[in-house]
């Protein structure tokens, strides 16, 4: 089989639409779409240059871990928040959660 990364490349951007809508669920609403399509093409760019299609897994596979991957990387990169101040925020958030399904109203 011959393998051309152009054609890759066309055949799917609509994977990297699919990972980003995935991924967006469980970001903050603050990550740009935009942002994240682009980290995604140049995973999924990266994905079509690296792949070995004699390794016997389908380009799909390896191409959405390769475009989840460059998310991360380029939300890291472009992150001014430390990630122990993040894990603080999320932890507050939950107890936020918590404390707002447990009383029925937001606490003071």
């Amino acid at each position: 089989m011959n393998w051309n990364v152009e054609e890759a490349m066309d055949q799917y951007i609509p994977l990297v639409h699919k990972v980003v809508r995935h991924m967006k669920r469980s970001l903050s609403d603050a990550a740009d779409e935009n942002d994240l399509i682009s980290f995604g093409m140049t995973g999924l760019w990266d994905a079509g240059k690296k792949f070995d299609p004699t390794q016997g897994i389908k380009f799909e596979t390896y191409a959405a871990q390769r475009i989840r991957g460059e998310i991360l990387d380029g939300i890291r990169q472009n992150d001014h928040v430390s990630r122990t101040l993040r894990k603080k925020e999320k932890t507050y958030r939950n107890a936020l959660e918590t404390l707002e399904q447990s009383y029925m109203r937001r606490p003071t």
